[in-house]
């Protein structure tokens, strides 16, 4: 038989268990910014956009060439944007200490044709 108390003392310690673990929850709700207005409210969370089902394909052929013309292994020049050409824009934005996004392809054109206007002339 356990001892006499031993039931209040569970109930107490499952209380105050259960005590932090609300509070955890609570503060870490808090922690999040909430939305600017009730519209932003109704809409929820903002969605992910994965900008590269919507590249250009003109825009990504122009990227490839100029890659190419820098150096860079982007793939075949089709306008398809593939893991290769994906690897060769981030090679392309590491190796030049650049700070555009790597979903921003009017961005990226933009700093690429930059870099190949500054090459010395052949």
């Amino acid at each position: 038989m356990p001892a006499l108390g031993s039931d209040k003392r569970l109930k107490i310690t499952t209380v105050a268990f259960v005590g932090v673990a609300v509070a955890v929850i609570v503060w870490g709700a808090m922690q999040t910014k909430p939305p600017a207005n009730q519209a932003d409210r109704a809409k929820g969370p903002s969605p992910v956009v994965v900008a590269s089902s919507r590249a250009n394909p003109d825009t990504i052929l122009n990227i490839q060439k100029l890659l190419t013309r820098l150096g860079y292994d982007p793939g075949a020049a089709d306008g398809v944007l593939s893991a290769k050409t994906e690897l060769a824009i981030a090679q392309f934005k590491v190796d030049g200490n650049r700070t555009f996004q790597v979903t921003d392809y009017e961005a990226i054109l933009s700093a690429l044709v930059s870099a190949v206007s500054a090459e010395p002339a052949r």
